[in-house]
């Protein structure tokens, strides 16, 4: 092989393996983009716990809420006071003016004859029930990020 030739092929290698380096760097960008597209874009995705609240006949309630990237959900409610915990299970979306709609489907796994539904607004790492008295008090109910 002619110096030329060798010079060549060394230099046409060179430009393969740098358009490689190039190629996998791209791939490796475009994969961590891809990681990170659903987390930028998880919205009220978490879970969520509201402080004690106040409770009838129990030394106080504890609500959580774990919101799924699938569109389920599930909330629980712990009165303190020896009793079962109440799971219920449902699904979510976000509005068109953002508010959360939560839907409440079943109860402790037996399906409600009449789902619930209540509307929640994000405000910083809560979010805050709207309207809805009748399921949260006059308090209304608001759930802190976790």
């Amino acid at each position: 092989m002619s110096a030329s030739r060798f010079n060549q092929a060394l230099l046409t290698g060179s430009v393969a393996v740098v358009i490689g380096v190039v190629a996998a760097s791209i791939v490796t960008l475009s994969s961590s983009d891809d990681a990170s597209a659903p987390e930028q874009q998880a919205g009220p995705v978490g879970s969520y716990r509201s402080a004690v609240l106040p409770a009838a006949s129990s030394p106080g309630r504890l609500v959580s809420l774990v919101i799924r990237s699938d569109g389920t959900l599930t909330m629980t409610t712990d009165f303190m006071g020896g009793r079962p915990v109440i799971v219920q299970d449902g699904r979510w979306a976000v509005s068109s003016d953002g508010m959360v709609q939560i839907r409440l489907e079943s109860r402790n796994g037996a399906p409600l004859s009449n789902a619930v539904t209540s509307d929640f607004k994000i405000e910083g790492g809560a979010l805050k029930s709207v309207g809805s008295p009748e399921l949260y008090g006059s308090a209304g109910l608001t759930l802190y990020r976790e």
